[in-house]
């Protein structure tokens, strides 16, 4: 289908070019979308409009500067005319205010444009609006980097047919015109469990795990679902500044954060009810779980008890072959409840820092993975993470932002293998969050 004609027009352009050690990346990307744009976009009616009044430290790709057809250039810093049209600068050196030196490759000239007062301005205005009220327009749109949004009952009131027939995760807002709220549905089905990779050395990652643990918390409560919210916290960061929210939680009896002492017992026993089908269903989080000692060691489980009981029944003569075997050990126990536990209603949320820490396997290929995971959340992470997921080309974790204010992740849907750039909620401040957590 032909596309609608689209004028780009880029003022102060030279921010998009500017040479930093920070940004590079960045500066990188854009200069290949821009040359992009101008080698193909004419003929498609994409036009850009770049307009400046310096290029000082600025890297500005000589391709993007000769699919420029027209210039129009005032008075201005030699070099920059120079870069811009060779053997100008004769030219605008000698320009007046409100000369013009206009170069083509087919034609040139110096002329006087025009200026428009105030008045002038606001009348040209009023019959530009005036023209264009009844055009579909996508809306005016204005994101400096630093749009803060957080998880509220409008959210749930907004989406509540999102989550009409399966519990919804609601992790932040979408960095695209719509600002949609960015959604994971966690169905009984195959590999319906979230994998949370980034850095956390800011508490970027615990953010976004609290925030998919109080959406989770509203959304089984709008819905009426018994679901049990456990929690194991291997981080044990007291300044975490999130680490917080969990006790007052677990003080109101919202969620149980399960102690090391107890974890073996509760382990084993989730497993073994996912084996039996038997299991209630439950959230299951796992925080930290690069410092999940007993899963980093495989601990055994003591089977002592269960070991007597066939016996016994052997003893008698029946056949126990048919028994359903326990679970021996905490890798065991966790992929068990990671294959077998969505199914049954029991869904695990695990938050990792490197990929290559993920369940301490010797190696894991993405397809494993992605069989335990159908959705990632992804943050700044290690330039090898998105290389070892087999993430799409385009994706460059390790320059995403990590800044309170401009904390960026993607969500990546596996099943449709689609990537949505957002970002995440911020927690709510205390007195808002006491009064949240009220009406769960």
């Amino acid at each position: 289908n032909k596309m609608k004609q689209i004028l780009f027009v880029a003022d102060e352009c030279h921010e998009m070019f500017r040479v930093n050690d920070n940004s590079r990346a960045i500066g990188n990307e854009i200069s290949e979308i821009l040359v992009k744009i101008a080698k193909e976009g004419r003929n498609q009616g994409v036009h850009l409009v770049l307009a400046t009044q310096t290029l000082a430290n600025t890297d500005i790709s000589s391709e993007i500067i000769n699919n420029i057809s027209d210039h129009y250039l005032l008075k201005c810093a030699l070099a920059d005319s120079e870069k811009m049209v060779p053997k100008s600068s004769d030219i605008t050196s000698k320009l007046t205010t409100g000369n013009v030196y206009y170069h083509h490759v087919d034609n040139n000239y110096v002329f006087q444009a025009y200026y428009s007062d105030k008045q002038q301005v606001e009348e040209m205005m009023q019959i530009i609006a005036s023209k264009s009220e009844n055009v579909k327009t996508n809306r005016a749109f204005y994101f400096n980097g630093a749009s803060l949004f957080s998880f509220n009952q409008t959210v749930l009131d907004n989406n509540a047919k999102k989550y009409r027939r399966t519990p919804v995760a609601f992790v932040g807002k979408s960095i695209d015109i719509n600002q949609e709220d960015v959604s994971i549905p966690l169905k009984e089905d195959y590999s319906e469990n979230i994998l949370l990779l980034g850095l956390n050395d800011e508490s970027q990652s615990s953010r976004v795990s609290i925030n998919l643990l109080l959406s989770l918390l509203a959304v089984c409560k709008q819905r009426n679902d018994d679901v049990d919210f456990k929690i194991l916290d291997c981080l044990n960061n007291e300044d975490d500044k999130y680490s917080e929210v969990l006790y007052d939680l677990e003080d109101e009896g919202l969620v149980d954060i399960v102690p090391p002492k107890k974890r073996t017992s509760f382990f084993k026993q989730l497993a073994d009810d996912v084996q039996a089908g038997t299991a209630k269903e439950t959230m299951l989080f796992i925080l930290g779980q690069d410092r999940f000692r007993e899963l980093k060691l495989d601990l055994q489980f003591e089977n002592e008890t269960e070991q007597s009981e066939l016996i016994g029944i052997a003893a008698f003569g029946l056949d126990t072959s048919q028994q359903k075997k326990s679970v021996k050990s905490f890798s065991e126990a966790l992929n068990v409840i990671l294959d077998k536990g969505p199914e049954e209603g029991v869904h695990t949320i695990i938050q990792l820092e490197k990929a290559s820490n993920y369940l301490f396997a010797d190696y894991i290929s993405h397809k494993e993975l992605f069989q335990k995971f159908k959705h990632l959340i992804l943050l700044k992470s290690d330039e090898n993470a998105a290389t070892q997921l087999r993430l799409r080309n385009d994706i460059r974790l390790e320059n995403l932002s990590k800044e309170e204010e401009r904390l960026r992740a993607y969500y990546y849907a596996e099943e449709s293998d689609t990537y949505t750039l957002f970002t995440p909620y911020i927690p709510q401040q205390e007195n808002e969050l006491k009064q949240f957590i009220k009406t769960l």
